[in-house]
Protein backbone atom coordinates (compact mmCIF):
# COMPACT_ATOMS: atom_id res chain seq x y z
CA UNK A 1 0.00 0.00 0.00
CA UNK A 2 1.17 3.51 -0.77
CA UNK A 3 0.29 4.76 2.71
CA UNK A 4 2.75 2.28 4.25
CA UNK A 5 5.66 4.12 2.63
CA UNK A 6 4.83 7.55 4.11
CA UNK A 7 7.62 9.75 5.43
CA UNK A 8 10.53 8.35 3.42
CA UNK A 9 12.15 11.80 3.16
CA UNK A 10 12.91 11.87 6.88
CA UNK A 11 14.66 8.47 6.77
CA UNK A 12 16.24 8.50 3.29
CA UNK A 13 16.64 12.07 1.97
CA UNK A 14 19.02 11.22 -0.93
CA UNK A 15 16.75 8.43 -2.13
CA UNK A 16 13.79 10.82 -1.93
CA UNK A 17 15.56 13.45 -4.04
CA UNK A 18 16.52 10.87 -6.67
CA UNK A 19 13.00 9.49 -6.63
CA UNK A 20 11.69 13.01 -7.29
CA UNK A 21 14.04 13.57 -10.23
CA UNK A 22 13.15 10.20 -11.77
CA UNK A 23 9.45 10.86 -11.22
CA UNK A 24 9.70 14.19 -13.06
CA UNK A 25 11.71 12.53 -15.86
CA UNK A 26 9.04 9.88 -16.32
CA UNK A 27 6.43 12.64 -16.65
CA UNK A 28 8.30 14.12 -19.61
CA UNK A 29 9.55 17.32 -18.00
CA UNK A 30 11.59 19.33 -20.55
CA UNK A 31 15.31 18.69 -20.24
CA UNK A 32 14.88 15.22 -18.76
CA UNK A 33 14.78 11.79 -20.37
CA UNK A 34 11.12 11.35 -21.28
CA UNK A 35 10.47 14.74 -22.89
CA UNK A 36 11.61 14.10 -26.46
CA UNK A 37 9.73 10.83 -26.86
CA UNK A 38 6.55 12.16 -25.29
CA UNK A 39 6.66 15.39 -27.31
CA UNK A 40 7.25 13.62 -30.62
CA UNK A 41 4.53 11.05 -29.93
CA UNK A 42 1.98 13.77 -29.16
CA UNK A 43 2.96 15.88 -32.19
CA UNK A 44 2.63 12.82 -34.41
CA UNK A 45 -0.74 11.97 -32.88
CA UNK A 46 -2.03 15.50 -33.44
CA UNK A 47 -0.83 15.46 -37.05
CA UNK A 48 -2.40 12.09 -37.84
CA UNK A 49 -5.63 12.23 -35.82
CA UNK A 50 -6.48 15.23 -33.69
CA UNK A 51 -8.72 13.16 -31.41
CA UNK A 52 -5.84 10.78 -30.67
CA UNK A 53 -3.67 13.75 -29.71
CA UNK A 54 -6.37 15.06 -27.37
CA UNK A 55 -6.71 11.65 -25.74
CA UNK A 56 -2.93 11.49 -25.42
CA UNK A 57 -2.84 14.89 -23.72
CA UNK A 58 -5.57 13.85 -21.27
CA UNK A 59 -3.61 10.70 -20.44
CA UNK A 60 -0.43 12.75 -19.89
CA UNK A 61 -2.27 15.11 -17.52
CA UNK A 62 -3.82 12.23 -15.57
CA UNK A 63 -0.46 10.46 -15.34
CA UNK A 64 1.19 13.63 -14.03
CA UNK A 65 -1.54 14.03 -11.42
CA UNK A 66 -1.17 10.42 -10.26
CA UNK A 67 2.63 10.52 -10.11
CA UNK A 68 2.64 13.73 -8.06
CA UNK A 69 -0.10 12.37 -5.78
CA UNK A 70 1.94 9.20 -5.26
CA UNK A 71 5.14 11.18 -4.62
CA UNK A 72 3.37 13.29 -2.02
CA UNK A 73 2.02 10.21 -0.20
CA UNK A 74 5.18 8.10 -0.40
CA UNK A 75 7.91 10.67 0.15
CA UNK A 76 6.31 13.59 1.97
CA UNK A 77 3.44 11.82 3.73
CA UNK A 78 3.16 10.88 7.39
CA UNK A 79 5.05 7.76 8.44
CA UNK A 80 3.07 4.81 9.72
CA UNK A 81 2.24 5.32 13.39
CA UNK A 82 3.18 9.01 13.35
CA UNK A 83 0.60 11.20 15.11
CA UNK A 84 -1.31 13.82 13.16
CA UNK A 85 0.17 17.31 13.07
CA UNK A 86 -1.99 19.72 15.10
CA UNK A 87 -1.00 22.57 12.75
CA UNK A 88 -2.15 20.67 9.67
CA UNK A 89 -5.37 22.66 9.29
CA UNK A 90 -4.30 25.14 6.62
CA UNK A 91 -6.34 23.56 3.82
CA UNK A 92 -9.45 25.76 4.28
CA UNK A 93 -7.35 28.93 4.26
CA UNK A 94 -5.39 27.87 1.19
CA UNK A 95 -8.56 26.78 -0.60
CA UNK A 96 -10.26 30.10 0.16
CA UNK A 97 -7.29 32.15 -1.00
CA UNK A 98 -6.92 30.16 -4.22
CA UNK A 99 -10.66 30.44 -4.83
CA UNK A 100 -10.50 34.22 -4.48
CA UNK A 101 -7.51 34.38 -6.83
CA UNK A 102 -9.35 32.21 -9.36
CA UNK A 103 -12.44 34.42 -9.17
CA UNK A 104 -10.36 37.55 -9.78
CA UNK A 105 -8.44 35.93 -12.62
CA UNK A 106 -11.46 34.51 -14.43
CA UNK A 107 -13.61 37.60 -14.00
CA UNK A 108 -11.62 39.37 -16.72
CA UNK A 109 -10.49 42.20 -14.51
CA UNK A 110 -6.89 43.14 -13.94
CA UNK A 111 -5.51 43.32 -10.43
CA UNK A 112 -5.14 47.08 -10.67
CA UNK A 113 -8.90 47.52 -11.05
CA UNK A 114 -9.72 45.05 -8.29
CA UNK A 115 -7.18 46.38 -5.80
CA UNK A 116 -7.29 50.05 -6.71
CA UNK A 117 -5.47 52.47 -4.49
CA UNK A 118 -4.70 56.12 -5.03
CA UNK A 119 -1.10 55.36 -5.89
CA UNK A 120 -1.93 52.69 -8.48
CA UNK A 121 -4.64 54.73 -10.18
CA UNK A 122 -2.29 57.67 -10.67
CA UNK A 123 0.44 55.38 -12.01
CA UNK A 124 -1.90 53.68 -14.46
CA UNK A 125 -3.23 56.97 -15.85
CA UNK A 126 0.23 58.17 -16.96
Amino acid sequence: MISAFGGIVSRMPIYSALFGVFMLASLGLPGLSGFVGEFLALVGAFNAYRWAGVIGMVVVILAAWYMMWMFQRVVLGRAAGEPADPHDNTLPAVTGASGAADAITTSGRSTSTVFRSGRMSRASSC
